[in-house]
């Protein structure tokens, strides 16, 4: 029965890890991507990217980010506009270019 247990642990751990991996992944690309779409409508109301590049002003936007997630904002070019999602520990990271309308994830090994 204790061998039967250990296999299935051997079995179970590194399928949930992955999962999680996975679920942190999707996390930080859906912050990213969901922050560069109330930017872009922030933007176009406002024409300040001054006014659209805190979490508290996309809010209104609908823009609602995950708690493990830190978001960043450069938008120094208000019409090409980097986004990027950060989970908690540095990785992954997800980046929203606004010049592409494209969001890309990097996991660090």
């Amino acid at each position: 029965v204790i061998i039967i247990i250990g296999i299935l642990a051997a079995i179970a751990i590194p399928t949930y890890l992955a999962q999680r991996g996975r679920a942190h992944e999707a996390m930080v690309l859906s912050d990213a991507r969901n922050a560069g779409a109330a930017y872009t409508t922030c933007f176009a109301d406002t024409e300040d990217e001054d006014l659209c590049d805190t979490d508290g002003e996309l809010d209104a936007y609908g823009f609602n980010f995950s708690e493990p997630v830190t978001m960043g904002y450069d938008v120094t070019d208000p019409d090409n506009p980097v986004i990027t999602a950060t989970y908690t520990g540095g990785a992954p990271v997800a980046t929203f270019d606004g010049g592409t309308g494209r969001t890309t994830i990097t996991t660090p090994a």
